[in-house]
């Protein structure tokens, strides 16, 4: 039996390297210590930032060093290690461990990136590592916005296209036979009643917002993430909010768009219950520095792996790193054009560049003409 924290966080922009997210985190961590701690970060810094995989590793790898620095502290000094942390933009993923000897395997993932002309500002990114021989997957992923029936439409095809295309470097994608699979992230599903795609009669408790959440409808209607769960919501909806007071902002709809699910993994001889003992599925509401609030999951896992059925297995991508290659290459190059027009429309360094460039450019024009 495997323990883990999982934790997910849409930053709104602004690196959470401060004393009041390492408290708000430090507070809920699990009183007996896990065999992992996994955290998932979304907007980890401005846009322009996000264009410099170079920063964001520095952000990402010092937000690390704050995360061991309270793990230590609340379990006494056990020597917490980095797997390698991974980023595709400012989307990142950090996992940790005190029992680093006891990781067999890392595979790590290049990153696919879902933002429009294939720019990082939307994606995923994973890591699948062994565990005391045990596989494990970690995607965290943020998807595209809005609440209209396109948005939905295209969450859906972001979603599929993650899934699907996310390369790991032993050459399978997301699912994968014989290993735990978790998804988490700014998955930005809405309380819309999914537009009437759906049928809504289906409702989870007294909780109207849950009875509209798309996620909830989708998945119920097996057009999404078909074999995968989650646990029972019992927490407010986690966007969209004020930062600093964490009230409701009035022009949206609040939702529940920051979400843990994982691969099933039910006992057959047992009334297909689940071989998972979730032990604490919750919001971090003193956490008030974003828009959004952090989720996190406590959870208990078997040795043994759940089953990937024809329904759920996805199309495997070693015929698909090529197409991922071409992919990956477009992204750089969109994401350096807009990085490059954000810094020279955007900042006063950049527009400086940009008038001295077109003197120059015009000067040499008026000599050679």
């Amino acid at each position: 039996m495997s323990s883990l924290f999982i934790l997910t966080f849409n930053c709104a922009k602004t690196p959470p390297i401060n004393e009041h997210f390492y408290n708000a985190i430090e507070s809920k961590l699990p009183e007996n210590i896990s065999d992992l701690y996994v955290f998932g970060f979304q907007e980890i810094s401005s846009i322009l930032k996000s264009t410099s995989n170079t920063t964001i590793k520095k952000l990402l790898q010092t937000l690390s060093e704050g995360l061991i620095s309270i793990l230590n502290e609340k379990y006494d000094n056990l020597n917490f290690k980095n797997v390698p942390v991974v980023n595709i933009g400012a989307i990142g993923l950090i996992i940790i461990t005190p029992f680093y000897d006891k990781i067999n395997q890392i595979y790590n993932s290049i990153g696919y990136p879902v933002g429009h002309l294939y720019t990082t500002l939307k994606g995923g990114i994973g890591i699948r590592l062994q565990f005391n021989n045990i596989e494990f997957t970690f995607v965290s992923m943020h998807l595209n916005a809005g609440e209209k029936l396109s948005h939905i439409l295209r969450r859906n095809s972001d979603l599929f296209d993650i899934i699907n295309n996310l390369s790991f470097e032993d050459g399978w994608s997301v699912l994968k036979p014989n290993s735990h699979c978790f998804i988490f992230g700014d998955l930005n599903y809405r309380a819309t009643n999914a537009h009437g795609l759906v049928d809504c009669d289906e409702g989870d408790g007294d909780n109207e917002l849950l009875k509209s959440d798309e996620l909830n409808l989708l998945r119920k209607d097996s057009t999404i993430l078909i074999g995968f769960d989650e646990a029972n919501i019992d927490f407010k909806p986690t966007y969209k909010r004020v930062p600093g007071s964490g009230s409701f902002k009035s022009n949206r709809i609040p939702s529940y768009c920051d979400r843990i699910l994982y691969l099933e993994h039910s006992d057959e001889f047992n009334n297909n219950k689940s071989k998972y003992k979730v032990i604490e599925y919750d919001s971090i509401e003193e956490c008030k520095i974003s828009d959004h609030i952090p989720v996190y999951l406590k959870i208990e896992i078997p040795n043994s792996t759940p089953d990937i059925n024809s329904d759920n297995l996805s199309i495997q991508n070693r015929l698909l790193l090529k197409k991922n290659s071409r992919i990956i290459v477009i992204s750089n190059i969109t994401t350096w054009l807009m990085g490059t027009g954000i810094y020279l429309t955007m900042t006063n360094q950049g527009r400086v560049l940009g008038i001295t460039l077109t003197i120059l450019l015009y000067s040499l024009y008026k000599v050679f003409v």
